[in-house]
Order: C-alpha cells, then sequence, then structure tokens
C-alpha cells in the first residue's frame, strides 16, 4: 500500500488497516454473493477522521480533518447507491 504524510497520521492509517485486513481476505464462497461496498468514518481525534471504504475486494482509507468528511460521503452515495452511508462528521 501507498501512504505518504507525518508519521503519527501514517501510524494512524496503519492501525486501521490492520483491524479491517482480516475482514478483507479473498475467500468468496460460489454460494455466496459479493460483499457489498461498505463505508466507514471513523472518528480518530479532535482533528481527523478517517474513511474506511471497501468495493470489489479493495480498500481506500483516507484520512480527512475533523468536518470534511461531507462531500467524500456524498460522492460515496452517488457512486454506491442504496448501501447505508455512515453518519456525516458532526462538525458537517
Amino acid at each position: 500500500p501507498e501512504a505518504h504524510g507525518p508519521e503519527n497520521l501514517l501510524r494512524q492509517l496503519d492501525t486501521v488497516r490492520g483491524a479491517i485486513a482480516p475482514s478483507a481476505g479473498p475467500g468468496v464462497s460460489a454460494r455466496l454473493p459479493e460483499r457489498r461496498p461498505e463505508c466507514l468514518l471513523l472518528p480518530v481525534s479532535e482533528h481527523h477522521s478517517i474513511i474506511a471504504a471497501s468495493a470489489g475486494g479493495a480498500w481506500l482509507l483516507l484520512l480527512l480533518p475533523a468536518g470534511q468528511s461531507g462531500p467524500v460521503l456524498s460522492a460515496w452515495s452517488r457512486i454506491f447507491p442504496g448501501s447505508e452511508p455512515p453518519p456525516a462528521d458532526p462538525g458537517n
């Protein structure tokens, strides 16, 4: 995975990546439908939130200033209609 930024923020992203990695395994039964797209909003401090999104077996982690997740969550809802959007940051 490619990541750039301040070391303390990269550690937070690594922690989230480690927490979600076991659930992102490639083993899918032929009898079960493919997993639905998922999107989680994780407030990690009063200054930052992480959006963890998964679709088609790939994960995307975005570290955003608190209160700035609204446009990303709106885009998610447009791209994946019918998926449950996470709640918006309280600052939005």
